[in-house]
């Protein structure tokens, strides 16, 4: 029981401060680049997908996984990664 209380605080933790550093980098995340978004480890750029997301209407959550986003921008750096979602939703 002490292990599994141990691994759940430190899972929370880890957690908390990979999403603080995301937002400290990232005051607004619909302005983020495809740059920056691959540049991101896979948990923030999931975090960050989320926030996104949040933002784009008529972009369901369930509907998008981080590696449609590497599709997406294949080829668009300096695009942001909410104008790339909106050309999902556009099809």
């Amino acid at each position: 029981m002490k292990n599994i209380i141990a691994t759940a605080a430190l899972s929370i933790t880890a957690a908390v401060a990979s999403t603080a550093a995301f937002a400290d980098g990232h005051a607004d995340p619909v302005e983020m680049t495809c740059a920056e978004f691959g540049a991101l480890d896979i948990a923030d750029q999931e975090i960050a997908l989320s926030a996104i997301v949040a933002e784009v209407e008529e972009q369901m959550q369930d509907d998008v996984v981080v590696g449609e986003i590497a599709v997406l921008c294949n080829g668009f750096d300096d695009d942001t990664v909410a104008s790339r979602l909106d050309t999902m939703t556009d099809s």
